[in-house]
């Protein structure tokens, strides 16, 4: 009896790991490289502070660190900008101007360092 129900994990367990689904995870888990980009800046004059995280990909983009680095840079300060937009009426309220060539530097400097340590791994 009991090496019947032995058996039947053993064949319960093979099941599973034939699932579409199974197979599925183990290949995602085993290509993908994601690690998190932590970002905290604060500008020279102390007037505004950045911070925000992302899981990226280290698989993803065809360029260097970078230009990832970059353009993820410009991508978290304009999606600062506009999140907070609201339409009142016919206006557009709730702006907030974070774009300078300061802040892209300091948020860039930080994902690219992070970029480079991640890929030495």
């Amino acid at each position: 009896a009991e090496a019947m129900m032995i058996r039947a994990r053993q064949l319960a367990n093979s099941a599973r790991e034939d699932h579409p689904i199974s197979r599925a995870r183990q290949v995602f888990y085993s290509t993908t490289s994601l690690v998190p980009i932590r970002v905290n800046v604060v500008s020279q004059d102390k007037t505004t502070r950045i911070v925000d995280t992302l899981l990226w990909d280290l698989q993803l983009g065809d360029g260097t660190d970078v230009q990832t680095a970059h353009s993820l840079a410009r991508h978290i300060l304009l999606d600062l900008e506009v999140a907070p937009i609201n339409r009142t009426a016919r206006h557009f309220t709730g702006r907030v101007e974070l774009w300078s060539e300061e802040c892209l530097k300091l948020i860039q400097n930080q994902m690219q360092e992070q970029l480079d340590h991640a890929r030495s791994q």
